[in-house]
């Protein structure tokens, strides 16, 4: 018997830095499997790996339980050799450089400021998986340190190798859950929890894994939360117990300024907009030779007065004016975050909502104010440009940049209704000339993430400081936010960032970029957060929704040197309160995805339920409605009774997978739910629900197989199974430098052929991803639904053609992934229900199950199609089909 582990742990552990891996991936084999009754390694992939609840009806003792179902392992060739990868989609990885990377779930916490926080953490029923497991000797990938966005780091970095942490025969981490202050923000303690279901022992190459890990907090008796003020109210959403805690006074609206003298005239007519816009506004003039301390210190003395105490600082001047400060994260680089962060010199965490009008003259001043008040007023020329959005991608690991701007549309931009650009460099080759006629049409953002320099994005397509001061888009600023090297070096007299928000009636409203180098994985995670707080937290002035977006991305990556440098190189030039207008306003339903579920026949369904969020944003009272389209019996929605919103409030609507769903037969079902603002129509919305039941998985039998020059290999499966195809989607694991050289094909047994991978990718290495056309989609010609409506039944054959030298590589394994449908196939014979070709006696058993019990039927004949007994061809199976089945049988 297996004795459970307990364990009392009190907070003041060190968290490991946290850094994403530059090798390639590879993955065979797929999964580890560990929330059933037969652990063990399978090709495919789960419907859910992890599952995270919380329960908070104690907020002195809140409980949160880890629920781990599967592990990815994915091999990883590396100048070291190979190693395993051990994770899940959207984990967080801890460990030194060097040492095993371990998956690991982070949530940041609120936590009374003098209670003595403990853990207690109960872990049971381990499983543990040696290297047989893993087909023999193994090791998990290390960390690696992160990689700039410059020109072949990716390909150069060094691979980092703890030789002493490999020597190491314990398991590693030894504790299951760990909390570690991360210090103050807006007079809230703190705390980042990291939950660790895995422990990996190096020297006995062995994995264990904890499928529940229970973990309670205990804050101690009598340890008071600070109520959260405006500011703080993020932390209600952005932390996992936030809910729990109270709302406390309304902010002051205040905003703090700091003007260097040369503007102190010039900054009147920003002066005076701010009040008719719902805020309070002082400001100080800093004379000539201030010094940032001298600054900082002004800052500090309205803080500490909390009828005064600002929630927003506005730097007016450029570094030769107002100073910026030298960071303490990795590398130093330059900032002004110091001028927010108001506890003490080592903190970090900005209190305050921060922004600059970095200007060297009264003109560029005039030029900010002008374009920051036309977007506040939001008296626009042509509203039309607020729904539409560009985002730029580089070459160079385009992987990355195209697969986050992908993300970002799907998950945000579409749902909006906002068109989106894809002026991707290396997939839609797109051009300089297509950069400017975007931004000359006016678009509210524009993303760009590639190579940067001091004065120019330099490949994703290129675009200069000339090219910006070209446009033509008076009265349609955006914000720009530029995920790339040093565009926000503002040291310089006039850096790329300051050219987009100086430039007169052009440009920028307001822009955040980075002073030093940036890094491929972190800004990938920076830009997702960013999203994610701008649309479902719901954060629009750009200030407080920076301010959230980092400690989000802290959440995931941990409290780190690298975290810190990120809070410091990013920087805002713009006015903190600016608030991203919309299109559109009144309802406004998040988060923005789909509900996509599935599992086996009879279920369960994984996830099982979704919450959305309705918010009525309008300074009015609506009526709100929703339903179904189609009707579905299996899927029930659990709102308020009240559809009535007054003006900034919201409601909760809850969809469930319902019992119902039990009885439903093998294939796809969909329904799309509408949220329906009956007041005016503004913010109408859909969200689509797919639930998928009874996904087959076919891998295929005779890989690896070796990939040499100008050669051509085949591997291929047999699918016996007689079903009608609903949906393919392949799994695709192969090893080969340089991609580009490659052509990958599919051929399904009717001979429809499909072409995967169509020598794209130029130098990136590697084929590692599932191709869905809902998600990954083949480069064609063809597309995976041009094998919907067919039988599977028979060879299945992939091809890989290497149709250029030098490079060379291995398929280590191809899998499909077939979902059922309906009777959409040519149809079995009329009256062969158990599907051998003939209609006669043999199918009597099954025909009268099909008439009595149609789910029965289905997991008795799993293959074979209902519709078959339909033999009076009225399109339904019934009781009116027995007399014309008789007399074929019979007959036959």
């Amino acid at each position: 018997m297996k004795t459970p582990l307990k364990a009392l742990l009190c907070a003041g552990m060190l968290l490991a830095l946290v850094s994403q891996p530059s090798a390639s991936r590879a993955a065979s084999p797929s999964w580890l499997s560990v929330g059933g009754p037969a652990p063990g390694i399978t090709p495919a992939q789960p419907a859910a790996t992890v599952q995270w609840s919380t329960d908070l009806a104690d907020p002195a003792h809140p409980r949160f339980v880890l629920n781990t179902l599967a592990m990815r392992v994915t091999p990883v060739q590396t100048r070291g050799g190979e190693f395993l990868m051990i994770d899940w989609p959207d984990s967080a990885r801890s460990g030194d450089v060097g040492a095993p990377a371990i998956p690991v779930r982070r949530e940041l916490l609120v936590v009374p400021q003098s209670a003595t926080v403990c853990l207690r953490v109960i872990a049971e029923n381990p499983i543990v998986a040696d290297a047989s497991w893993f087909g023999g000797a193994w090791r998990a990938m290390p960390v690696q340190r992160p990689v700039e966005k410059l020109p072949g780091a990716r390909k150069s970095a060094p691979f980092d190798f703890d030789a002493a942490a490999y020597a190491t025969d314990a398991d590693l981490p030894a504790e299951r859950a760990v909390l570690t202050d991360v210090g103050i923000f807006r007079g809230q303690r703190l705390m980042l929890l990291e939950t660790r279901p895995v422990a990996y022992n190096p020297v006995a190459q062995k994995l264990t894994v904890w499928p529940q890990i229970s973990v309670e907090v205990d804050f101690g008796h009598g340890a008071a939360f600070e109520p959260l003020d405006d500011v703080s109210s993020w932390l209600a959403d952005g932390t996992a117990n936030g809910r729990s805690l109270t709302r406390g006074q309304t902010g002051t609206g205040d905003i703090f300024m700091v003007v260097a003298s040369a503007y102190a005239s010039a900054i009147t007519p920003f002066i005076n907009a701010k009040p008719p816009q719902g805020y309070s506004l002082t400001s100080w003039t800093a004379a000539p030779g201030t010094t940032a301390a001298a600054i900082k210190t002004q800052i500090q003395n309205r803080y500490a007065d909390p009828l005064i105490r600002p929630e927003y600082v506005l730097l007016v001047g450029d570094t030769d004016t107002i100073p910026y400060w030298t960071g303490g994260g990795e590398g130093y680089p330059q900032t002004d975050l110091n001028y927010v962060c108001m506890d003490g010199t080592s903190d970090w965490l900005p209190d305050i909502a921060l922004g600059r009008f970095p200007v060297r003259s009264a003109t560029q001043l005039q030029a900010m104010i002008d374009k920051t008040l036309y977007v506040e007023n939001q008296q626009f020329a042509d509203p039309g440009y607020l729904a539409r959005a560009v985002f730029m991608a580089s070459e160079d690991n385009y992987d990355i940049t195209e697969g986050t701007h992908n993300w970002t549309i799907t998950n945000y931009m579409e749902p909006s209704n906002i068109d989106s650009d894809m002026l991707y460099s290396h997939t839609y080759n797109a051009t300089t000339q297509q950069v400017r006629n975007a931004f000359n049409a006016g678009r509210i953002f524009g993303i760009y993430s590639g190579h940067g320099s001091e004065t120019s994005w330099a490949d994703g397509p290129p675009f200069s400081q000339s090219d910006v001061n070209g446009l033509l888009n008076a009265n349609m600023y955006p914000l720009v936010c530029s995920f790339a090297c040093l565009t926000g070096n503002y040291v310089l007299t006039e850096c790329f960032a300051e050219t987009w928000v100086r430039a007169p009636s052009k440009g920028a409203a307001a822009i955040w970029a980075s002073t030093v180098n940036s890094y491929w994985d972190e800004d990938d995670v920076l830009q997702r957060k960013l999203f994610i707080v701008l649309y479902d937290d719901y954060l629009r002035e750009v200030g407080p929704a920076f301010n959230a977006t980092k400690l989000r991305y802290l959440t995931q990556m941990g409290s780190g040197s690298t975290t810190r440098r990120y809070f410091e190189m990013y920087n805002l030039m713009g006015d903190p309160t600016l608030a991203i207008p919309e299109a559109q306003a009144a309802l406004r339903v998040s988060p923005s995805g789909s509900l996509s579920a599935e599992g086996p026949l009879g279920g369960p369904f994984v996830p099982a339920e979704a919450t959305y969020l309705l918010r009525n944003v309008a300074d009015y009272a609506i009526s709100y409605g929703i339903t179904l389209e189609p009707p579905v019996d299996w899927l029930t929605v659990e709102t308020s009774p009240i559809s009535v919103l007054p003006g900034g409030t919201s409601v909760e609507a809850r969809f469930i997978i319902d019992e119902d769903a039990q009885s439903l037969l093998p294939g796809v079902y969909v329904t799309n739910v509408h949220f329906d603002n009956l007041t005016d129509g503004i913010g109408d919305s859909t969200r689509q629900v797919v639930l998928q039941i009874g996904r087959h998985v076919f891998p295929s039998p005779d890989v690896p197989k070796p990939i040499n020059d100008y050669s051509t290999i085949t591997s291929r499966t047999v699918v016996t199974r007689r079903f009608c195809i609903a949906d393919v989607n392949v799994d695709l694991n192969l090893t080969h430098t340089y991609v580009g050289d490659l052509l990958v094909t599919l051929t399904s047994p009717q001979g429809t052929v499909v072409t995967l991978h169509n020598r794209s990718g130029g130098g990136a290495d590697n084929l590692v991803l599932t191709y869905d056309d809902e998600g990954s989609a083949p480069d064609g010609p063809g597309t995976l639904a041009a094998f919907d409506n067919q039988r599977p039944t028979g060879t299945w054959t992939l091809t890989v053609s290497d149709q250029a030298g030098a490079d060379t590589g291995t398929l280590n394994s191809w899998t499909l992934r077939i979902l059922p449908g309906g009777a959409a196939c040519t149809p079995w014979p009329v009256g062969d229900m158990n599907c051998d070709g003939a209609a006669n006696i043999l199918d009597i058993n099954a025909f009268v199950l099909a008439i009595g019990d149609p789910f029965a039927f289905a997991v008795t004949w799993p293959d074979c199609d209902l519709i078959s007994g339909d033999l009076n061809g009225d399109g339904e199976v019934n009781i009116l089909d027995i007399n014309p089945f008789i007399d074929l049988v019979a007959g036959g």
